[in-house]
């Protein structure tokens, strides 16, 4: 499997990039789990916070929604969180919260 993804056309639809970056962000977010560093999300799997990755408007945006238990909201309302997803020089993986 590929490391990073310059030799992808990221200003394109494709499925395989879809499923690519959705790989990449899930080792993003819940990477750091396997290796015992705390997150809010250290319990949760992507299918819990209903990961989606998704082409709108020739960007590729993530969004997933952190549940009730895990925000500190004064209702104790789910906490939505939308990504943009680019890479830098070096093909790395950004995301910016927007």
């Amino acid at each position: 499997m590929e490391t990073d993804l310059r030799n992808r056309d990221l200003k394109r639809f494709s499925e395989s990039t879809r499923r690519r970056l959705y790989e990449m962000l899930v080792d993003s977010i819940f990477g750091a789990n396997r290796d015992g560093e705390c997150t809010d999300l250290l319990d949760l799997t992507p299918d819990d916070v209903q990961l989606e990755v998704f082409w709108l408007h020739r960007r590729w945006l993530a969004n997933y929604v952190l549940p009730k238990t895990k925000t500190k909201r004064i209702r104790g309302e789910s906490r939505w969180i939308l990504l943009r997803l680019y890479l830098d020089e070096s093909g790395k993986l950004m995301q910016d919260e927007v």
